[in-house]
């Protein structure tokens, strides 16, 4: 009897069950220019919402005009070193996890790579872990202040808040680490539904050359199919924003 139900199970239509149709979209940011420059845009989060930009304006406004702090102008309130800004400016990093401590940054005779943060969080690392200094500088990010490891993210967290106004994206992706692209996949769609229009965007403007930019588009993605925005050529549904930023003084930081 089991092996009749199962043979009847593998003929029969299978529409009810039958897997949910997705499709996916992907953002190229290789060779986008800024101010006529190439910019890499590597590990900055995109989001997507359920419509397009007529569907989101009152969102889409929100995000063109939201107030940010640079993240010069979050480390130096809080007193950090200029090395350690110029570390951080050295890949475009926003906290101390987007790079490898090495060894040179805990060398006091190192002129061009000594970081003070990290040499300190260093020293009060080793007892911890029984002198053993490699342990030390493994788990350096521990034991330095959390303003300067976590606070300039809570800060970029708050502002995705308010500007979000309680809505949520229906996903988020971050560009991978040499800035070409970032995908979303599995976009939900129903039986009946043969297209979905999108809100592209980064929401928290990404920070170059003393100016944030931030990217506001609309693409329609059909079930089964890739949908692709290449943002390094204009495309009519796209707009890039651009506006000044709040500059705040730091040590010429050496290449």
């Amino acid at each position: 009897m089991l092996a009749v139900l199962l043979a009847v199970l593998l003929v029969m239509p299978m529409s009810g069950l039958s897997q949910q149709s997705t499709g996916s979209l992907e953002v190229n940011v290789k060779n986008v220019k800024v101010g006529g420059k190439p910019a890499k845009i590597s590990r900055k989060r995109f989001y997507i919402f359920p419509g397009g930009l007529t569907e989101n304006a009152a969102l889409v406004t929100r995000i063109k005009s939201a107030e940010i702090t640079s993240r010069d102008c979050y480390y130096k309130s809080i007193q950090a070193s200029d090395q350690y800004i110029c570390w951080l400016q050295a890949e475009n990093c926003e906290s101390p996890f987007c790079r490898v401590v090495d060894a040179n940054t805990l060398d006091q005779n190192d002129k061009v790579h000594f970081i003070p943060e990290f040499y300190a969080a260093y020293n009060k690392g080793v007892p911890l872990f029984k002198g053993k200094s490699d342990i030390a500088r493994d788990w350096i990010l521990t034991n330095m202040p959390d303003n300067l490891v976590n606070g300039y993210y809570r800060q970029q967290q708050q502002i995705l808040a308010t500007v979000l106004g309680g809505g949520k994206p229906s996903q988020s992706s971050m560009t991978d680490t040499p800035g070409i692209r970032t995908i979303f996949l599995d976009i939900p769609f129903g039986q009946a539904e043969t297209k979905k229009k999108f809100l592209i965007t980064n929401v928290l403007p990404v920070e170059i050359g003393g100016k944030s930019y931030v990217w506001t588009c609309e693409k329609d993605v059909e079930p089964g199919k890739k949908a692709i925005i290449d943002l390094s050529r204009a495309v009519k549904t796209c707009e890039m924003t651009e506006r000044e930023l709040k500059v705040c003084a730091t040590a010429a930081c050496q290449q």
